[in-house]
């Protein structure tokens, strides 16, 4: 499908790293995928160098079929996942320089979670219910998505401090991470270690849902951005849906004073002429009445 003049003004931007503003029914799919095409055959950069991220599985998925439809080659395509997906790969790529994970750690999976650890926490601490227990781990992962594990002394803060020592001991006993922070710790390594393993080479990175990304989540796209990698955000900040997963819409609004050399870019719904005119006549017989 044609771009529209819109759509290819964002397009064809000059600018190093930009944002899409964009809603419902704009078109912002086909705007990335326009820009992927652009970056490959103007640009030059290879489809392999490419990495889309997306928030959700569901917007993965969709974005995927729509890659893999235009590239065929599995060696040769832009590289789509989630968010959490990307940190899982290079915490795993970085787990020996990791200082804060334990040696040799696996990534704890739903059931580990709920049927091992919350167990075990519930049964040291004398918790009578496993919704307090999945509470605290909520709370602590608050902690990392808003960057207030960054803050001296917030365990001493924190709702319960005992269940943070008690947790961190367990951790190391068994040797795990949790889902909830590899995010997280994949920021560390980006500002702790000066040239860290990374997926790559990534000369392009898209990264749909802005709007939901935490403070967490932003810091590692501005920490990946300095590394001559060129940004292409989409999003609308009146879409923000993940609130209780500490969502900053603040992010997508400051985008422009935040990343340099950055331009931003509005997506219109495009009402059809025949729509136009029926709202026209509604509004006319209306006054009539």
């Amino acid at each position: 499908m044609a771009l529209t003049d819109e759509q290819k003004k964002a397009v064809e931007g000059k600018e190093l790293n930009k944002l899409l503003v964009a809603g419902p029914g704009t078109g912002k799919s086909e705007t990335i995928i326009g820009f992927i095409e652009y970056a490959n055959k103007v640009l030059g950069y290879s489809p392999s160098s490419i990495f889309i991220l997306t928030f959700t599985r569901s917007a993965t998925a969709d974005i995927r079929k729509k890659v893999n439809a235009k590239y065929k080659s599995v060696d040769t395509r832009p590289i789509v996942s989630t968010l959490h997906g990307f940190a899982l790969r290079q915490v795993m790529k970085n787990s020996s320089i990791v200082k804060s994970l334990p040696m040799n750690f696996v990534i704890a999976d739903d059931f580990d979670e709920r049927y091992i650890i919350q167990e075990d926490i519930k049964r040291y601490l004398s918790i009578k219910r496993i919704d307090d227990v999945k509470d605290l781990f909520n709370k602590l992962a608050a902690n990392w998505e808003t960057l207030n594990a960054d803050r001296s002394g917030w365990e001493t803060s924190f709702t319960n401090p005992e269940f943070i020592g008690l947790w961190q001991m367990h951790r190391e006993i068994y040797g795990y991470a949790l889902r909830s922070e590899l995010v997280y710790q994949l920021k560390n390594i980006l500002v702790q270690e000066e040239n860290p393993r990374l997926d790559g080479p990534m000369n392009v990175l898209i990264v749909d849902e802005y709007q939901d990304l935490n403070r967490c989540d932003i810091f590692v796209i501005k920490e990946l951005s300095k590394r001559e990698v060129k940004l292409f955000c989409a999003g609308d900040d009146d879409q923000s849906i993940y609130g209780f997963r500490y969502a900053y819409p603040e992010g997508i609004r400051r985008f422009k004073d935040d990343i340099l050399d950055s331009e931003q870019y509005l997506l219109k719904l495009e009402i059809p002429l025949q729509i136009c005119s029926y709202v026209l006549l509604f509004k006319y017989l209306f006054k009539r009445s």
